[in-house]
């Protein structure tokens, strides 16, 4: 794999997500992958490939220079893993913190 798109492209296949999960996964735009998967992203800035590699579990490194061994699928499934309870955690947040508390009535 000679390039971060196709880096990329496998690691999410390994991943078994599509390219809106792991966009969604990785707190960005809902067709951001797709734009890089496709090479019609002008780049890849660094704060997006820790994003994505954080979220595959795979190093900086290896998504951006294929520097490092091929990630084992199984680590990958273990970081998706990781990164969907975290999601869900933050979206059980994120639906109690917009609750509306009304004090009760004084009697």
């Amino acid at each position: 794999m000679d390039t971060l798109v196709k880096r990329l492209k496998w690691a999410r296949e390994a991943a078994g997500l599509s390219q809106r999960a792991l966009s969604a996964l990785s707190g960005l735009a809902s067709s951001h992958v797709q734009l890089i998967e496709s090479e019609r992203a002008v780049g890849i800035n660094i704060t997006t490939a820790q994003a994505l590699g954080s979220v595959l579990g795979v190093s900086l490194d290896w998504l951006m220079g294929g520097v490092g061994e091929l990630p084992a699928v199984e680590s990958i499934a273990a970081a998706i893993e990781r990164a969907q309870a975290t999601s869900s955690l933050r979206d059980e947040a994120d639906e109690t913190s917009t609750e509306i508390v009304r004090p009760s009535a004084v009697l």
